[in-house]
């Protein structure tokens, strides 16, 4: 048995911190990542790398996952084309 002890991540950084890339591979949960996000920690993040897989979102109930990014001021790129 194991114990794990979760932060979220704004609390572990120091203030005024700068993240270059972020890397969700969370199997489906990445709408619950970005809804604990929120616009202050977005705005401090420039790119985010995932792999989309609708299998894995829609099993969690996430049919949105492009929006959200939008909303919270990613843009979205396939390669070098954004879509």
């Amino acid at each position: 048995k194991f114990n794990i002890r979760v932060e979220r991540l704004e609390s572990v950084l120091k203030p005024g911190y700068n993240i270059a890339l972020m890397k969700l591979d969370v199997s489906g949960f990445e709408c619950e990542i970005l809804k604990g996000m929120g616009h202050a920690f977005a705005s401090t993040v420039q790119h985010i790398h995932f792999d989309k897989t609708d299998k894995f979102l829609h099993a969690h109930g996430c049919t949105n996952l492009l929006l959200k990014l939008r909303e919270l001021g990613f843009h979205i790129y396939e390669g070098t084309k954004e879509i």
